[in-house]
């Protein structure tokens, strides 16, 4: 993730439910260690009231209050499922960057809407496989300043 020195920045991270954390978490921990003081970390609440934030969402948390950064919830304003694409939009719009993680090289499910919408509202994105040995592999990026709009 390309960042400035002191400029703070608004970073949406997105991992599929299906990631598997043990391999994920140093790589989340990398990426928010690179932020600059200040930046804050967009995250997706789910659409149903009193559920709690999925697994990669938590950890996100806890990783990001450790390291002194702000954390925004995204959340649905209803519980219909068009308020769950309206609420990654959202998030989007908001985020300077976007970093998704993905469990196999296959861009799908909510993760890979979110890449979709960064893409189309010109949003800066890294997309990573977990694969089975732990390692990561990029499967995908965008930057507008270098691939244009």
């Amino acid at each position: 993730m390309a960042t400035g020195p002191e400029t703070p920045l608004r970073v949406a991270l997105a991992g599929s439910r299906d990631l598997p954390l043990d391999r994920v978490a140093r790589y989340v921990i990398g990426e928010l260690a690179k932020l600059p003081e200040g930046s804050t970390v967009l995250l997706r609440h789910p659409k149903t009231k009193g559920s709690q934030p999925g697994d990669f969402e938590q950890l996100v948390h806890k990783v990001a209050t450790l390291l002194n950064l702000d954390v925004e919830w995204c959340r649905p304003e209803g519980s219909d499922r068009s308020q769950v694409y309206l609420r990654d939009l959202d998030m989007v719009t908001r985020a300077d960057y976007v970093v998704a993680f993905f469990p196999t090289p296959a861009m799908d499910g909510g993760t890979g809407h979110i890449v979709e919408a960064a893409w189309n509202k010109g949003v800066s994105i890294e997309a990573w496989w977990v694969q089975a040995d732990g390692s990561l592999e990029r499967i995908g990026e965008y930057d507008p300043g270098a691939d244009g709009p």
